[in-house]
């Protein structure tokens, strides 16, 4: 603008030539308002491993997709659920590849929808055998229900009695909504743990609140209320929770 420029100071990072750069890729876009953004990105071999980890994730997607079957929906759920976890953390993936990775995701489920109408009814038996059988030698057992994705609504109370002898802590998850139900055996309850103690370890997380079924006791059995999640950071939240209820279980569970 002839003899015009601006001398206020630009903290911004800078590169001589747009080759020095190598590769570039978007690690995150977030919302901080009406019509406002914050965008988060990298450079150089950064750049390279992000979108290359985001191709691995999307080809590792596009190979089940190929071949779901009613007779493995419920493996093809467990994975996407733990690409699902990966693509909402802070792992360096470009936020591109996780975009194409969630609507891949959010496709094969309703191809599984479709697909399970008819044995709907008979998902929640075939997973608790298959999870108790999983965890004859534990001394409880905490699972978070991959069918719940399909359903409107699980019964928590009746995937809890597929395991008696033993402390069980089930989550679901259905629209975005988590609920948790919890059972202890009177012969394990003392002060240090019970059913109340136990899942009041992953409500304190999520904030929510555990209370129990009417008229029975919270130290045997408690649920949580459903707490509405965000899916950009549930994984992360479930997988700290888990790992606490987990810890929590192995020090107080008299042996």
């Amino acid at each position: 603008f002839g003899d015009e420029y601006s001398k206020k100071l630009c903290c911004g990072t800078h590169a001589f030539n747009s080759s020095e750069l190598i590769d570039f890729a978007f690690l995150n876009v977030k919302s901080t308002g009406r019509m406002s953004y914050i965008f988060s990105a990298t450079t150089g071999q950064s750049a390279i491993d992000a979108l290359e980890k985001g191709e691995e994730l999307l080809q590792r997607l596009q190979k089940l997709s190929e071949d779901i079957t009613v007779d493995n929906f419920l493996q093809v759920l467990a994975e996407t659920r733990q690409i699902s976890a990966l693509i909402s953390s802070k792992n360096n993936i470009a936020y591109l590849k996780k975009v194409e990775c969630q609507k891949l995701i959010n496709e094969m489920k309703e191809v599984i929808k479709q697909q399970s109408r008819n044995v709907l009814s008979e998902l929640l038996d075939v997973e608790m055998k298959s999870i108790v059988k999983q965890n004859e030698a534990n001394s409880f057992i905490i699972h978070l229900l991959a069918c719940s994705d399909l359903m409107k609504s699980v019964s928590l109370q009746k995937a809890t009695r597929y395991v008696n002898d033993k402390p069980v802590l089930i989550l679901s998850l259905t629209n975005d909504e988590l609920k948790a139900r919890c059972c202890v055996p009177t012969n394990i309850i003392d002060e240090n743990f019970n059913a109340d103690k136990w899942l009041t370890v992953i409500s304190d997380v999520f904030k929510s609140k555990v209370e129990p079924p009417k008229g029975q006791n919270s130290l045997e059995v408690c649920f949580m209320k459903g707490k509405k999640v965000k899916p950009d950071s549930f994984y992360e939240q479930l997988e700290h929770a888990i790992h606490l209820a987990n810890n929590f279980a192995i020090n107080e569970i008299k042996q």
